[in-house]
């Protein structure tokens, strides 16, 4: 069977620093090169600048955030490496809503398991994970 997919949004923290989701994100990167997939990194951190101010920095790291997401237009398939918590809201909810807004079909991989240990199975997290592809 033929994929019809061929370029691949990956959104995610990319290294510096080192962490977790950044890691896990490299790795992926590198098994969809081996397949017949075009990978377009979409970074969620991107800015060190204002790192003395965090509300500033944030406000800052959003709006470039926004602009990277321009990218939609290019690819396939959003695949969103994500936690919960503040992350999710401002990162992974923004990718969801613009691209289901552009018709592309978004998977999200979450990292940790604070989400599932969420107590109130009412939020806004399991509200919209329902709109995800995967």
């Amino acid at each position: 069977m033929k994929n019809n997919y061929k370029t691949i949004g990956l959104i995610s923290p990319f290294p510096p620093p080192y962490g977790g989701m950044a890691i896990h994100a490299l790795n992926i990167k590198k098994c969809l090169n081996l397949s017949s997939y075009s990978v377009v990194l979409i970074n969620t951190n991107m800015t060190n600048i204002f790192s003395n101010i965090k509300i500033i920095k944030n406000i800052v790291e959003f709006i470039m955030y926004l602009y990277a997401l321009r990218r939609i237009f290019e690819i396939d398939i959003l695949f969103i490496i994500s936690s919960s918590g503040r992350y999710y809201y401002f990162k992974s909810l923004t990718a969801l809503i613009l691209g289901k807004l552009f018709k592309k079909r978004v998977i999200i991989n979450f990292v940790g398991g604070r989400v599932v240990k969420e107590k109130n199975k009412k939020s806004l997290i399991f509200y919209s994970l329902k709109f995800f592809d995967k």
